[in-house]
């Protein structure tokens, strides 16, 4: 469980340590560990999980996950017990949970063990996944159903009079509706189909809010650059006729340096976590320059989008904002795009939130409360200088995209 913010005062030093030190890094090995006996305690023969109790479940959890027709998950399985790679993708956490028969519960333990989200309402994939988790489905019949073009063509969506997708709570209102309605394949098409303006990857609205932020940030910085070439006019400095900010220095704005963290090699585990997914400035550049390639919607990563609206004029810090609202609006910034909101217990989030809370409470009256960026880049300096020395080099990544 993650350490609580204190109500009443901040310690950056002991955040950092914190962080560091302490914060519950686990290996892969640990997790797969951890999933085994917790199946194992449901089949206990006696008080107490015994080794064959454990041997059981493994063998069948193998016989699952690594088919004949899978022959790369019996490497996969190898590498993530020996820890030769530091995490575990999503989709592969799911199949885990598909070959030990989690119930769906389990399955989100699981997830947040290997620092993801748990499964989601508002998205549709997810939905199939949790009705094959409680009905026994394997991975490749979820896989199957989500793909299905016919489970969700054709559907004229009437929308779902008894959910008001203005609601606060709609992703609870959504869980309780699947809850008390989906009960057969029937129920879940149904339910899919009445909801399907609530439901999907969101991947088109996220991508279209991203470059609404995105021009929102440039503008101004426009605005700052063209004010630097006049004041050197003024001066007789101005020997460039650059008028507007490049994409380097606006993608240098959003990620505040973020992703050097990568290129210098950063040894300690919790910093990959907070790191990772997140775009090279050629992969930025892509993103912002093609919308739509044969008909996907480029992906803009979570904790991209994040920083986006931090940089942008609607991540500005209003005039007697409580903290508590602020991280409200990134909660419904991520909601409204089929993101899940803020999670305390992810490396990231966790460093967000305490940099945002560190801004509402610093007493230096000749900060800006608005420096949330540069602040949070301060705070990542100061953890790669705290970092320790001796861990481990990252593994090459060696499970296949």
């Amino acid at each position: 469980m993650c350490k609580p913010i204190s109500p009443t005062a901040f310690d950056p030093e002991e955040a950092v340590k914190y962080l560091c030190k302490d914060f519950p890094v686990r290996r892969v090995s640990e997790v797969l560990q951890w999933a085994v006996r917790e199946k194992a305690e449901e089949r206990k023969t006696t008080g107490v999980v015994t080794e064959a109790d454990l041997q059981a479940v493994d063998t069948e959890f193998k016989k699952m996950f690594c088919p004949k027709n899978k022959p790369k998950n019996e490497t996969l399985l190898r590498i993530w017990r020996e820890d030769k790679v530091k995490r575990v993708k999503r989709g592969h956490a799911i199949e885990i949970a598909f070959a030990l028969r989690m119930n769906y519960a389990q399955a989100n333990k699981l997830l947040e063990r290997f620092w993801h989200n748990g499964l989601y309402m508002r998205d549709m994939k997810d939905v199939i996944y949790r009705y094959g988790l409680e009905h026994g489905w394997s991975y490749d019949k979820a896989l199957k159903t989500i793909s299905d073009s016919a489970l969700y063509q054709d559907m004229d969506n009437q929308g779902n009079p008894a959910l008001d997708e203005d609601s606060k709570n709609l992703t609870q209102d959504l869980d309780n509706e699947y809850e008390n309605f989906v009960k057969s394949e029937a129920d879940l098409k149904e339910f899919i189909k009445q909801n399907k303006h609530l439901l999907g990857s969101f991947r088109r609205k996220a991508y279209l809010r991203f470059k609404e932020l995105y021009d929102e940030t440039k503008s101004k910085m426009d605005e700052g650059v063209a004010g630097d070439y006049e004041e050197k006019k003024k001066d007789g400095e101005a020997r460039y006729k650059r008028k507007k900010a490049t994409m380097a220095e606006i993608c240098e704005e959003i990620v505040k340096g973020i992703p050097e963290m990568k290129k210098r090699g950063v040894k300690n585990t919790v910093f990959r976590l907070i790191s990772e997914f997140l775009p090279t400035r050629r992969e930025m550049s892509q993103i912002f320059n093609q919308y739509e390639v044969n008909g996907i919607v480029s992906q803009v990563d979570r904790k991209l989008l994040i920083l986006t609206w931090l940089a942008s004029e609607d991540g500005t810090i209003d005039e007697g904002q409580e903290y508590n609202a602020f991280i409200g609006m990134i909660d419904n910034l991520l909601e409204s795009c089929g993101m899940p909101v803020i999670n305390y217990n992810h490396p990231f989030d966790w460093m967000l939130v305490n940099t945002i809370y560190c801004v509402y409470h610093d007493k230096d009256e000749d900060t800006d409360i608005n420096d949330i960026k540069e602040r949070l880049k301060n705070f990542i300096d100061r953890l790669k200088d705290t970092g320790n020395p001796d861990d481990e080099e990252s593994e090459e990544n060696m499970e296949d995209e």
